[in-house]
């Protein structure tokens, strides 16, 4: 009995050592940043809705860590194509999707001046067509 004790110790031991190590490995990767900004201070989707418009719909992305200057304004891509802000106004942007994007995975990217966001995966769904009856004499 004593040594399932002894062997239920050592592996919890092992388990707590081993997520120790792990986030002391993140820690020090996230400290040498080779660009020099915190992540408060980067350029940043906090969110985007809907997940899976359809080409030419709009899409609400908030952002964080922008830089409020007129100088520098918001733009949008998406799939490396320019997406149309509709509106701006805070940290939210309602932007419309591109009508001639083809379905599938598109990556959703924030630009402001030189610096730009990490992707944020979309997914572009046909609109769905409506059923069409026809009654015949």
């Amino acid at each position: 009995m004593a040594l399932l004790w002894v062997l239920t110790l050592a592996v919890m031991g092992y388990a707590l050592f081993e997520e120790w190590s792990e986030d002391t490995l993140e820690t020090q990767s996230d400290d040498g940043d080779s660009d020099g900004e915190n992540d408060a201070d980067k350029l940043r989707i906090v969110s985007a809705k809907p997940l899976e418009p359809s080409p030419g719909a709009a899409v609400i992305v908030k952002v964080g860590g922008q830089v409020q200057h007129d100088r520098w304004p918001l733009m949008v891509e998406i799939s490396k194509t320019p997406a149309e802000v509709l509106h701006h106004e805070g940290d939210q942007l309602v932007v419309r999707v591109p009508p001639n994007l083809p379905h599938g995975q598109a990556k959703l990217r924030v630009l402001q001046g030189d610096r730009k966001s990490k992707p944020w995966v979309l997914t572009l769904r046909p609109l769905p067509l409506p059923t069409i009856r026809c009654y015949f004499s």
